[in-house]
């Protein structure tokens, strides 16, 4: 799937069906994974791995394969990694998610401090997190 996720990345220009985050951008490689990429490696490795340690403890989707690319997106080289995709809408209340933050810092350590309404959403019927980019781990 990596070398699939790849020629999708590289051949989807900025006008495709990228989704942009502060830190990243997600690309869609069908109903069931994307691709998240970065601009640094380090970035990518500590998102991947708080993303693969919640999901032990299902406050995540799964995680895959990095995935090193020059998306068509903005034709510099990012570093990626796939994930199964989370269905995210925005209708999670601040409570919810409020909730769902503190849950996942008591069980898991991850203490998640950008929690919007589109880095939250569903998978397999249970609340998740889908980005991990303002995260740490408490003393």
């Amino acid at each position: 799937m990596v070398s699939q996720a790849k020629y999708i990345a590289e051949n989807t220009s900025r006008d495709g069906p990228w989704q942009c985050g502060c830190r990243a951008v997600f690309l869609a490689l069908n109903p069931m994974w994307g691709v998240k990429f970065f601009h640094t490696a380090q970035e990518r490795n500590e998102n991947h791995e708080l993303q693969t340690e919640a999901c032990k403890f299902g406050y995540a989707p799964p995680t895959g394969e990095y995935v090193n690319a020059t998306p068509g997106y903005n034709g510099m080289p990012m570093w990626g990694f796939l994930t199964m995709v989370a269905k995210v809408d925005g209708d999670i209340t601040c409570v919810e998610r409020h909730k769902f933050g503190l849950a996942m810092r008591k069980e898991c350590g991850i203490h998640n401090r950008d929690l919007t309404s589109y880095n939250v959403g569903i998978f397999e019927g249970e609340l998740v997190c889908v980005d991990f980019s303002a995260c740490g781990q408490p003393l």
